[in-house]
């Protein structure tokens, strides 16, 4: 009601009771604008019944409680009980807030000193981790100095002194100590003890400055021998990632040298999958355009040209492009000398013939480069070098031995002499097309004539990527042979 007087007599009702206008505009608002609305209601029933009901409500506003004529919501009530024991609340509400305050200081002064007794805790780490560091690097000083000096036991002694745990700086020091001594254990043939130190090896060569340095590159060689040659299944488990880094790493190299090494190094076991076989689509191509156009002659050392032959050899072998493999065998110079190249040529051309059913040609091929392994390993291997062949690339044979030897001695032998082909009186069809040395595998495939499949024609099927038809019925009888014909996967 306040509201509808006009500023004059606002102004003289405020003068009157001591108070400001808008003040008494806000007092006037809330209760007694409830109490004057009850007592102002058209409806009898919502008016205050007496003029006692009135002066009682109005009591109630001056005692702070809540009047009747207002609804008695929930945040009304307590807004009047707060306003009747402002005292008590003032107090309890200055209790929370200490407690409040005190909570959050504590809190934020706990982490703080949580977060200084970490970070001291790290420092101590990482001095820790520093310090040992930095023994480990001096111990490899010294193992450097005893390699120097030809003590390579009293130089693996000192390293295995480094715990496992020690992260080596990786340097080219580093990984010439790792290297010289997997190397010496690897030609006193302790496989485990070579095994742990190409394994440091590999780690050490993971950093940037390393992994393109020449030296490197030849590691991907020493590391495969030494972690393959136990022929224990748990140390070539770590040839596998060994493998994938270099590819992943040196896949896209344009350099002839490097493509090779890294073809010979990630083939020494069968790759797991086809796409292994796809990554070393580019490297196979710089290589052979490294060989194409009189460049082997011009651009490529005698020692290391040949080499190259027996890189493209090992793809294409693992590709089962055993016809072009066996072609890149022999492809190698009369006059080489390098023992361990002639003998890795040697074993591959056997395992591509026993692929192809000449049985005869490979035993002679298997014979040929198992007898120039033993040969070397009966003698001791030793360093080597580039014209004679380092103890890696005899290593690199001699696990080729083994998979030539598994090949070859476990099957049976093709059936290359006419009588044997006619053992059971069976003749092959006249329109039978036959290529190579692949007759012999045929045949026996074809057998007596009750269906019987020999191993040798089950081994000549192994891994032929593309199918067709080989041949079709003739005159005489036959059957038609379902084989697979060599094709580029490229």
């Amino acid at each position: 009601m306040l509201a509808w007087l006009g500023t004059a007599q606002l102004e003289a009702v405020a003068q009157r009771r001591g108070i400001e206008a808008d003040r008494l505009i806000g007092l006037a608002r809330g209760d007694l604008d409830w109490i004057v609305m009850k007592a102002l209601e058209k409806d009898r029933a919502r008016r205050y019944e007496t003029a006692h009901e009135v002066a009682l409500d109005i009591q109630r506003y001056l005692n702070g409680e809540a009047v009747l004529a207002c609804p008695p919501g929930r945040m009304y009530l307590l807004q009047k009980l707060v306003r009747r024991n402002r005292g008590l609340f003032a107090a309890g509400a200055a209790v929370l807030t200490t407690l409040c305050l005190g909570l959050s200081l504590s809190t934020f002064f706990f982490f703080q000193e949580r977060a200084a007794r970490q970070e001291a805790d790290r420092e101590r780490k990482m001095e820790k981790a520093f310090r040992a560091t930095a023994e480990a690097m001096q111990t490899i000083e010294k193992a450097a100095l005893e390699l120097e000096a030809g003590k390579f036991a009293e130089a693996a002694a000192l390293v295995r002194t480094i715990p496992a745990s020690t992260a080596l700086t990786p340097s080219l020091q580093t990984a010439e100590v790792e290297r010289d001594i997997g190397a010496w254990y690897a030609m006193h043939e302790q496989w485990k003890e070579a095994a742990v130190f190409f394994k440091g090896l590999f780690q050490v060569n993971q950093s940037g400055r390393n992994y393109g340095s020449h030296a490197a590159i030849w590691d991907l060689l020493g590391e495969g021998a030494g972690l393959l040659g136990s022929g224990d299944r748990r140390d070539a488990a770590a040839y596998e990632p060994m493998r994938q880094q270099a590819i992943v790493r040196l896949g896209s190299t344009q350099d002839p040298l490097v493509a090779e090494r890294l073809l010979r190094g990630s083939l020494m076991m069968a790759p797991t999958n086809q796409e292994t076989l796809q990554s070393l689509r580019l490297p196979y191509e710089v290589v052979l355009k490294s060989l194409s156009d009189g460049a082997s002659e011009t651009n490529i050392s005698r020692s290391e040209g040949p080499w190259r032959w027996v890189a493209l050899a090992s793809l294409e072998y693992r590709q089962g492009r055993w016809a072009t493999a066996v072609q890149r065998c022999q492809s190698l110079p009369l006059a080489d000398t390098n023992l361990a190249r002639i003998a890795t040529a040697r074993l591959l051309e056997a395992i591509c013939q026993q692929r192809l059913g000449n049985s005869a040609a490979a035993q002679a091929a298997l014979k040929r480069g198992g007898e120039l392994v033993e040969a070397k390993f009966r003698a001791g291997l030793s360093n080597g070098n580039l014209a004679e062949g380092y103890w890696f690339d005899w290593v690199a044979a001699r696990i080729l031995l083994r998979e030539a030897t598994g090949l070859i001695r476990s099957a049976p032998q093709a059936l290359n002499g006419p009588g044997e082909r006619r053992r059971a009186g069976l003749a092959m069809p006249p329109s039978l097309v036959q290529a190579g040395g692949l007759t012999g595998a045929l045949e026996d495939f074809l057998g007596d004539g009750a269906g019987t499949q020999g191993a040798v024609a089950q081994d000549f099927f192994y891994k032929f990527p593309v199918g067709g038809q080989f041949g079709a019925p003739g005159a005489g009888g036959g059957k038609v042979v379902p084989v697979v014909l060599e094709e580029d996967l490229f």
